[in-house]
């Protein structure tokens, strides 16, 4: 990637969209979500829970890893 020099924002802002996009960009894209999903990676079982207090409820959501 080479680095771009912009003489105004409004030029930069328009040099992130890409208009026509190709297979290489959907290529490139799946691999950022696909990143993405492992660097944010939040295991939780699906449905609905209840909780008999707030403080039983905070602790079901921490994640893996906190304190």
């Amino acid at each position: 990637m080479s680095i771009e020099k912009f003489k105004t924002p409004e030029t930069a802002r328009r040099a992130l969209w890409c208009f026509e996009p190709d297979a290489e960009y959907y290529r490139r894209l799946a691999a950022h979500f696909k990143l993405a999903r492992k660097l944010c990676a939040i295991d939780s079982p699906k449905g609905v829970f209840k909780y008999r207090s707030i403080s039983e409820a905070k602790r079901s959501q921490r994640l893996p890893g906190s304190p």
